[in-house]
């Protein structure tokens, strides 16, 4: 038995995703870069394995090969998301994300933590593949927790906690 009905609830998870919307921040997300290697004779990949040592005379085909050439490379994957962020109390900023209960969160944050609030996609960005950082604004943080989801009337939104990279 629910005190709130499916259409009061449907009626707040609507308002709510305009709240969201009106307030969020875009944060870019890096995940690692992944080693991307090209293919050798046949299809098959060819590691370029001249830098290691006793790898590199009978084997290495320098046609194939040039001197200073490589046969991989890292392929960058970051994407833009919208957040609500909530700072510490005391960088001045007002928290608008859940108003009372940001008060406390922020309350409870040390300088140079923040609590960023994602949608899911976003969450399933930040929790299937490994992050290298996260930009918020013109900073640069790195995930500190795994996700919460807190609210059960207000369905979709998970609470990660970040801290500053040096």
């Amino acid at each position: 038995m629910s005190f709130i009905s499916n259409t009061d609830k449907s009626q707040f998870q609507t308002a709510y995703k305009v709240f969201f919307d009106t307030f969020k921040e875009n944060i870019i997300i890096h995940r690692r870069a992944k080693l991307g290697l090209e293919e050798g004779f046949g299809g098959e990949v060819d590691i370029n394995l001249q830098g290691i040592f006793g790898y590199e005379e009978p084997a290495y085909d320098f046609a194939a090969y040039p001197v200073g050439s490589s046969n991989h490379a890292y392929e960058i994957e970051n994407s833009t998301f919208g957040a609500l962020v909530i700072r510490p109390s005391s960088q001045g900023h007002r928290n608008t994300s859940d108003f009372s209960y940001a008060e406390e969160i922020g309350a409870n944050l040390i300088e140079g933590e923040i609590v960023i609030k994602v949608e899911e996609d976003c969450k399933d960005y930040l929790t299937t593949a490994p992050v290298e950082r996260v930009d918020v604004g013109d900073k640069a943080y790195k995930v500190a927790s795994k996700d919460s989801q807190v609210h059960k009337v207000i369905t979709g939104y998970y609470f990660f906690k970040l801290e500053e990279s040096t």
